[in-house]
């Protein structure tokens, strides 16, 4: 989400709104074609006078956020417009592409990690050639609903910017790390965001932003890094909420990760997700994250959360022990274990 100053809000509409490109609704079409937005046009009501139209345009754009690592749906709606002005107007747009960071890279998780995870065939595909990997249809069905449950985070303090994932486990209550959401005066100006993601079409879904409950709750754990959050508006009503397993998987049980990488739409990864270790407080697994994946619900085959993704990298089974290249997450059983009664009565556990 970009949040453009009234100065600079203003600046840009004086400039975009008399341009004979935004003139008609066609005109402006095309300019969504030509950077590549056009998968936003089905959410984007484009009739009506420039006066009217241009400055919805802009608060879209704005509130959207990236489709892309690199851009800012803003940003490349500017750098496009770029190319139908004079070197003056260009320049105001330069300086509010650099201001905004609107064509740079997504800003990376809180937590600097290593997030590559190199899958050779000595460590996952042998095991995977002798397993079943059938599964009922209904299979991908239960995995869309319990995609539903899971928001993009984003988060400001001053200048800094990062984006992380959460999930809700009640109507009102969402699972993120702590790490995304590391102290309480951050709540006011974060963004919960739920739909965010492709439809099977490739258009962009209608998403729906949430904030914090007033006076709701904030309950954190640096070491198990978790923290649980209370919304407004009972998110969960909506959008569901998850069951959470009390139960430790077993090693080489398959995993699945529903997750916002980078910041980018919602994602999953299905494949070669295999634990390598678990016990009371952490599990370990061979899977596909990136920064912005923080606070992801680790489900297992039966679209169950039975961990908290929180990192990844060169990681000891136990302390002091050797290292081994995998991703990690916080049990969901250490999770129920550290929480206030008051919270947990709130929850489906199994």
């Amino acid at each position: 989400m970009v949040s453009l100053n009234a100065g600079d809000r203003t600046e840009l509409l004086q400039l975009l709104t008399p341009l004979p490109i935004l003139a008609n609704e066609r005109r402006r079409e095309s300019i969504l074609i030509s950077a590549n937005l056009q998968e936003l046009r089905p959410q984007l009501d484009l009739t009506g006078s420039s006066a009217v139209v241009i400055p919805l345009m802009i608060n879209f754009l704005c509130s959207y956020g990236r489709l892309s690592y690199e851009h800012e749906a803003l940003g490349r709606f500017l750098n496009t417009m770029k190319g139908y002005v004079g070197l003056e107007k260009q320049e105001t747009f330069d300086n509010i592409i650099r201001k905004y960071n609107l064509m740079t890279p997504v800003a990376k998780s809180a937590l600097p990690v290593d997030w590559i995870v190199p899958v050779t065939s000595e460590e996952v595909l042998e095991r995977i050639i002798g397993e079943n990997t059938l599964r009922p249809i209904a299979f991908l069905q239960q995995g869309l609903a319990a995609s539903r449950s899971v928001a993009y985070i984003e988060v400001s303090s001053g200048a800094k910017e990062w984006s992380g994932t959460g999930f809700m486990i009640s109507p009102s209550l969402l699972l993120t790390n702590q790490h995304v959401l590391p102290q309480q005066s951050l709540l006011p100006g974060t963004i919960f965001r739920f739909n965010y993601q492709m439809d099977a079409r490739g258009n962009a879904a209608v998403f729906k932003d949430y904030a914090v409950a007033e006076r709701g709750i904030y309950h954190a754990n640096e070491t198990l890094d978790y923290a649980v959050v209370g919304l407004q508006d009972d998110p969960g009503d909506e959008w569901g909420y998850l069951t959470l397993q009390f139960q430790v998987p077993a090693t080489d049980c398959r995993v699945n990760i529903i997750q916002h990488p980078s910041g980018l739409p919602k994602q999953i990864s299905l494949q070669n997700n295999l634990v390598t270790f678990a016990d009371v407080t952490k599990i370990q697994y061979v899977t596909s994250t990136l920064p912005g994946s923080s606070g992801s619900p680790v489900f297992d085959d039966g679209w169950k959360v039975i961990g908290l993704h929180r990192a990844g990298g060169w990681l000891p089974e136990t302390e002091g022990g050797p290292l081994y290249f995998r991703n990690e997450g916080t049990a969901i059983k250490a999770i129920l274990g550290d929480l206030p009664d008051e919270i947990k009565e709130q929850l489906t556990i199994v």
